[in-house]
């Protein structure tokens, strides 16, 4: 199996377990920030977070500087 190979793999079974992640929370996330914040907080990046939610990367990291000043 190749370095792409094998890159590639990692990804997909990053995205697989904060999908199953997403689904297992008891309190599930309504909002996007929420499941941002989850997303995150579970080490996805913001192009991969955008990627699952089907928004922009910028968008991803607007919401997490807001969380940020939120809670900071």
């Amino acid at each position: 199996m190749s370095e792409t190979e094998k890159d590639i793999l990692k990804r997909i079974d990053s995205k697989l377990g904060a999908l199953i992640a997403l689904e297992m929370v008891e309190d599930k996330p309504n909002t996007n920030r929420e499941k941002i914040k989850l997303l995150s907080d579970l080490g996805l990046s913001y192009n991969e977070i955008a990627s699952i939610l089907n928004v922009k990367p910028g968008y991803v990291s607007k919401e997490k500087a807001l969380l940020k000043k939120k809670n900071g």
